[in-house]
């Protein structure tokens, strides 16, 4: 009655049904006995040490209350260094709950899961399947970059030949160019070195044979607002008169925290400039210093947000 396996095996007709004993060699001893245990009482213990293995048998005996039970407990005890982990083993079974949030917590997590030695032990096809994830919740595609790289050098020797395939889900026109420098002067593998410049190279010439040199970041990835310059009106009178304030000022807002900051303000106010975002710095060309004097601005400066400079 608790168990649509044990129906199916003894009112079906089967060879099972006209037995006195049946040998089942899948199941312990203790597991079974658990749930045997828990068909008649309705309570069952569920330990770090038993989990798996209950949880497997559970399934396959179609118990589905211990199956959930199981579930929620390993819910409760995802951690950046078991994450991967649990969304393997929820994987293998075909736990569409339990992987998807397994992979969620994976995903609002990902610069602390990947320096864990779970993911370091990822086949290629499932670092592949995060790594192409728009719900990656990083605050640089540099984040994506760095694991990616971490991944390869944990086994250079049999990873060296996906380095092209790994780093074509990597959002690369997004990393400072510097950035990429930096690691590369930092690796200690020739091979690796040589593609890293191939793509440096790529992207610097902006052919983009190796690497696409247009992208958005990711949905989940960390944004910044930038409010630049500008005017602050005060009218005083229906005839229209006003003073003006223009701003410096480079107001920023993040999209993580839902937090204002000042950034390092502009040499001069300009009202109405045009604005441009190239290689990740942010142009700022042209405007007014403020319409009571007119004067039109023919300069410009460049914004580095990642050196706030």
């Amino acid at each position: 009655a608790s168990s649509p396996y044990f129906l199916a095996m003894f009112s079906n007709g089967l060879a099972e049904e006209f037995k006195n004993k049946i040998e089942m060699h899948s199941l312990s001893e203790s597991i079974l006995s658990l749930i045997i245990e828990f068909m008649y009482s309705g309570t069952i213990t569920i330990t770090e040490t038993n989990i798996q293995e209950l949880m497997v048998a559970a399934d396959m005996l179609e118990v589905s209350e211990i199956v959930e039970g199981c579930a929620q407990f390993l819910k409760d005890q995802l951690h950046v260094s078991n994450a991967i982990g649990i969304y393997r083993f929820a994987e293998t079974h075909n736990w569409v709950d339990l992987m998807n949030t397994s992979q969620n917590f994976i995903n609002e997590n990902f610069p602390e899961v990947c320096v864990e030695d779970e993911f370091h032990e990822l086949p290629k096809n499932l670092l592949l399947k995060f790594l192409s994830s728009e719900s990656l919740k990083v605050d640089s595609e540099y984040q994506v970059f760095s694991a990616a790289l971490s991944w390869i050098n944990h086994n250079l020797s049999l990873r060296r030949e996906f380095v092209f395939d790994i780093l074509s889900l990597v959002r690369l026109s997004l990393i400072p160019s510097h950035l990429i420098q930096q690691t590369i002067d930092k690796c200690k593998d020739m091979s690796l070195v040589v593609a890293l410049n191939a793509i440096k190279r790529d992207l610097v010439s902006g052919k983009g044979n190796l690497v696409s040199l247009t992208a958005q970041p990711r949905l989940s990835a960390k944004k910044d607002i930038y409010v630049i310059g500008g005017v602050k009106r005060e009218v005083f009178s229906s005839w229209n008169r006003c003073t003006e304030c223009p701003y410096h000022s480079v107001a920023k807002y993040d999209t993580f925290t839902k937090t204002w900051s000042l950034s390092v303000p502009m040499k001069v106010n300009r009202v109405l400039p045009g604005v441009a975002i190239l290689n990740g710095l942010i142009y700022v060309i042209g405007g007014e210093q403020g319409s009571n004097n007119c004067q039109v601005l023919s300069d410009g400066e460049c914004y580095d947000p990642h050196a706030n400079a």
